[in-house]
């Protein structure tokens, strides 16, 4: 089964590597997507204000081939009343 890499930026001193093995490049995208909406989710439950993350995938030892990108903002309703 192909190996893609998912090198992770999530705003923390650096970004970090991993591996997953996936059927096809269709999983590899589905994978990052749920991945990096787990890291969100986490993230925001440890804290209130604004975060996010990037998350590259390749295939083990080939270029990027899709990145995605997700952030989370929290609007400061009581500074617009």
């Amino acid at each position: 089964m192909p190996r893609y890499r998912f090198v992770v930026d999530d705003g923390s001193d650096a970004p970090s590597a991993d591996l997953f093995e996936c059927t096809d490049y269709g999983q590899a995208k589905r994978t990052a997507v749920n991945y990096i909406t787990e890291l969100l989710r986490e993230r925001d439950e440890a804290s209130s204000s604004a975060c996010g993350c990037q998350v590259q995938v390749s295939e083990e030892h080939g270029p990027v081939r899709f990145t995605v990108e997700m952030r989370a903002f929290e609007s400061d309703l009581q500074a617009q009343g």
